[in-house]
């Protein structure tokens, strides 16, 4: 089953997250020693994704690595890729919820935010974006897709800092396309001061929990992640995290989706 993984605003879990001490770069994650922790907050939402399995054909490509110990912490240096790419993570509430966003373009007047579709599952109206310079602004909703887990969000420049820096994430359609499987990938969002890492388990296949072709990877996201992205090696934007299942695999809305889904926003 895949779960969620946009956090409460309140504390803590919304359903089941996988927790992951220190950062792994270039190294393939350990199934066999992942730990599946419950909600911890009193009140955690239940809005998860309907009980069903990530296609089985996926299994076939995993590697065995259960011989291989994992090490408790990986020392990671932050690059200029990373730096790059936080500068354009944001967070998004919506009522008690709150997951991540990206900024995806912008032009003189307004910042065109992505995030999943569920971290608005709760909105009521107000949908509060926090910038990396910690300013805070209210979004207008654009859209919530129809037939995936994605929302375009709006928020117009005068509620943001006029000297502010909101650079847009870095896009390449031919790159994306290139993806192989075992890649590796970089996720970022949440409160995490690292991405992430993962790799890519397939790059298009039919995810029936949400209904739709995802890219699938293999990683531990952790909470309020839903709604950031995923990233090549370097720096590359491929998609819109949305949930994971108990063996770690995370589904992403792919990059070629998204793309689809802005050419309609921009000709209804």
């Amino acid at each position: 089953m895949l779960t969620l993984f946009e956090k409460n605003a309140d504390c803590g879990m919304r359903s089941v997250f996988y927790l992951q001490e220190g950062y792994m770069r270039k190294i393939i994650i350990i199934l066999c020693c992942v730990l599946v922790f419950t909600g911890c907050c009193a009140a955690p939402q239940q809005n998860t994704v309907t009980d069903t399995e990530v296609p089985s054909g996926t299994e076939e490509i995993l590697p065995d690595l259960s011989g291989i110990e994992m090490p408790d912490e990986i020392p990671q240096e932050l690059t200029e890729t990373d730096l790059r790419i936080m500068r354009s993570i944001v967070k998004v509430q919506a009522g008690d919820l709150y997951g991540s966003g990206v900024i995806y373009d912008a032009d003189e007047e307004s910042v065109l935010i992505l995030t999943a579709g569920h971290v608005l599952d709760q909105n009521t109206g107000e949908i509060l974006v926090t910038f990396p310079d910690d300013t805070q602004a209210r979004a207008a909703l654009r859209a919530i897709a129809v037939n995936s887990d994605l929302a375009f969000l709006r928020v117009d420049k005068k509620e943001l800092d006029p000297d502010g820096e909101y650079p847009t994430v870095a896009t390449d359609r031919e790159r994306f396309d290139q993806l192989e499987v075992y890649e590796d990938v970089w996720m970022y969002g949440g409160d995490n001061t690292k991405p992430i890492y993962a790799f890519v388990v397939n790059p298009w296949i039919y995810v029936e929990d949400f209904e739709q072709y995802m890219l699938l990877l293999q990683g531990l996201p952790e909470p309020g992640m839903s709604g950031g992205g995923a990233f090549t090696e370097d720096g590359v934007f491929l998609g819109i995290l949305c949930g994971a299942d108990e063996e770690g695999k995370v589904a992403v809305v792919p990059y070629s989706i998204i793309e689809s889904e802005r050419a309609g926003l921009d000709n209804p």
